[in-house]
């Protein structure tokens, strides 16, 4: 994984395109402000792109991980603008995000943390990770009037099994405890959340059972002028001094809080956390490294994807379109989908199983069907399923068996689509398409 290079020249007039889903209180949103202080001229594009409505003046374009569904594109990327797809979350989205760095034509990518994975992508990979919203984050409130003495606003804050165990068993006993101010709390909006990091001591962040990202929340915390004290989040170190700027949490119980909070030298760690965090972790400090990346990468060498075979090609792009589909069942001709003709599946779960064959326990993201297929074998798919085939009889079987599924052509590929939840590229209903 590249270094990030520390600065770049200050700018004035260059057009920097962002594609995101923009809301007031995302990181795109904060990027976006960071470049027009720095003096750029941004481009917001809110859902998708139309590369021919791009400006050739450019400086480069950034498409930023963003809420469900993933962004339209249209068109090609000019080969003269870099394209960088900053990416946001780790392990649970990375198999999509894996093929949307090639659906965006990224020369780079952005790795908010989780860098662990960076191997994975065939392009550059630079870590940039989240930053401090100054612009509606404070640190206004004296520290030793702060009203609250440990907070932390998330999901799973009661669990007692699962994803958030650890979180919930910490979170419970600290509110049990007659002795503390505590303020835990889900679902505030975002300019109450930071209003409560702001009126707080000491705020939690954890990221759940086996993900340990560098989340918003650090930056939060640091920007509101609060001690921080975090599960292992790989990749911290190399920005702020463990024990200085903040605290480890080795356990999953209340008593490493309960000694931070009495421990005279918080309000210091505080201090040193927000003075770094202000100083060189702020969105502007993002913006600035963005655009040392896109000068520092080379371009017109994108990896692409190509098809490697001549079977069915049209349903290879139409998989590939189809961001969400990590494992595949391909049952009947085994010639409709080689394991080697959906670029960036190889490592993944693709399962062929001849006409006589019963799909085994479990499900798929989605079922190919060919010509002398087993038409039952649909019932697992979760998103998908493809007829990579003509013949009447096996499209109609399959369609009164998912008669809900919304039936689609493209190129004489036949798709059915669940429209299930998730991390999907609806390229069918998107205005740019």
């Amino acid at each position: 994984m590249e270094d990030v290079p520390v600065s770049a020249e200050r700018a004035s007039g260059g057009i920097v395109n962002i594609v995101a889903r923009f809301t007031a209180t995302t990181p795109a949103r904060y990027l976006e402000a960071g470049f027009s202080r720095m003096g750029f001229d941004v481009h917001r594009w809110d859902g998708g792109i139309d590369w021919a409505e791009v400006s050739p003046q450019s400086m480069l374009t950034v498409f930023v991980e963003s809420p469900y569904p993933a962004l339209a594109v249209r068109g090609s990327a000019p080969g003269e603008v870099p394209v960088l797809f900053w990416v946001h979350h780790g392990e649970h989205h990375q198999m999509a995000n894996l093929r949307l760095a090639d659906r965006y034509s990224a020369d780079a990518v952005m790795m908010a943390h989780s860098w662990h994975l960076a191997h994975q992508y065939p392009q550059p990979v630079f870590p940039l990770p989240f930053g401090v919203p100054t612009e509606i984050i404070a640190a206004d409130m004296p520290f030793g009037s702060r009203p609250y003495d440990v907070a932390m606003v998330g999901a799973g804050l009661d669990a007692t099994d699962g994803w958030y165990e650890r979180r919930g068993e910490r979170v419970m006993a600290l509110a049990a405890d007659a002795g503390l101010a505590t303020r835990f709390a889900y679902g505030l909006q975002p300019a109450d959340m930071f209003d409560v990091y702001g009126q707080s001591r000491l705020v939690i962040n954890d990221g759940g059972r086996q993900h340990q990202p560098i989340t918003m929340r650090i930056f939060e915390a640091f920007g509101a002028g609060a001690a921080l004290a975090t599960e292992p989040a790989p990749g911290l170190d190399s920005m702020f001094i463990q024990g200085q700027d903040f605290a480890i949490l080795r356990s999953g119980g209340a008593e490493e809080i309960l000694t931070l909070l009495a421990d005279p030298r918080l309000e210091a760690m505080a201090n040193r956390g927000h003075a770094k965090a202000m100083a060189l972790h702020t969105y502007d400090d993002r913006a600035r490294s963005v655009a040392a990346i896109a000068s520092s990468i080379g371009i017109g060498m994108r990896p692409g994807i190509t098809d490697r075979s001549d079977r069915g090609p049209a349903l290879v792009a139409r998989m590939r379109s189809d961001a969400d589909v990590q494992t595949i069942l391909v049952v009947g001709t085994a010639d409709a989908l080689g394991a080697g003709e959906v670029p960036g599946l190889e490592d993944r779960d693709i399962r062929f199983l001849g006409p006589d064959a019963d799909p085994r326990d479990g499900s798929f993201d989605a079922v190919v069907v060919g010509d002398d297929g087993r038409v039952g074998a649909v019932a697992a798919a979760r998103y998908y399923v493809y007829l990579a085939t003509e013949d009447g009889s096996v499209i109609d079987a399959v369609a009164r068996l998912l008669p809900t599924w919304h039936r689609s052509y493209d190129e004489g590929i036949v798709r059915l689509d669940a429209h299930s939840g998730g991390y999907r590229v609806r390229s069918d209903d998107h205005p740019l398409r």
